[in-house]
């Protein structure tokens, strides 16, 4: 066999194993939902995206993450109470291998609050406290609305999650009077994340208002509504 027989064999080959490698299914994690949770807490997640099949694992980025299979793209992930605040990667594991990598959040100080439907009117926005982390999703073209109460001279911070958790929210707040006048607006902050630094000028409720201003709907985002120092 001439050498350029032997050469071209061996290109052949590599060329055929090349192409079998691109059939070969790529498991992705596209959705995490919700994308965060509070040191000391446990939540449900989902998980979606292609060639999850068979996935009954979770691989998180840290020791005092821990993750229990429920059901089918469903698992109880529990955080424990020293678990630092930061963003941590988590891996889907199942029959095609190991998952492209999400982010999920874990905050420490903060009360874990669900979003609850219907929230998108005055009339009837969601009540929460000061000092939460609420996971919501994106309301395609309407809005999500949180009411709370404020002293006078009371400082808040509102802070928008949803680029820095890998999501694909566009958001932007809106801090309302009880009487719906927009106080303060915000968009593009960190990157696409919004944040509201905002002193009560008297007594009473306050809405903050939050927009997708893709009009998608469905991706998740963390809202944090904390009175603690900003560092």
């Amino acid at each position: 066999m001439t050498p350029l027989r032997c050469w071209l064999i061996g290109l052949c080959g590599l060329l055929c194993l090349n192409s079998a490698r691109a059939d070969l299914p790529s498991p992705r994690l596209d959705l995490l939902n919700p994308a965060g949770l509070s040191a000391g807490n446990s939540l449900e997640v989902t998980i979606n995206g292609p060639d999850l099949e068979g996935c009954e694992r979770l691989y998180l980025g840290h020791p005092g993450l821990a993750a229990e299979f429920v059901k089918d793209k469903t698992f109880k992930i529990s955080a424990a109470a020293d678990v630092p605040a930061g963003t941590y990667d988590l891996y889907a594991v199942g029959r095609f291998g190991i998952s492209s990598p999400r982010v999920l959040q874990v905050t420490q100080g903060l009360t874990d609050v669900a979003e609850v439907e219907p929230n998108n009117t005055l009339a009837a926005p969601q009540v929460v406290a000061i000092n939460v982390a609420i996971n919501g999703s994106g309301d395609g073209n309407n809005r999500d609305l949180y009411r709370f109460t404020l002293k006078q001279g009371q400082r808040i911070t509102i802070d928008c999650f949803s680029a820095r958790l890998e999501t694909e929210m566009d958001p932007v707040l809106n801090l309302l009077s009880a009487d719906g006048q927009q106080l303060v607006s915000n968009s593009d902050y960190f990157g696409r994340d919004p944040m509201i630094d905002f002193i009560a000028p008297g007594d009473g409720e306050y809405c903050v208002e939050v927009r997708d201003l893709t009009y998608r709907g469905g991706h998740p985002y963390r809202l944090h509504i904390h009175d603690h120092p900003r560092v």
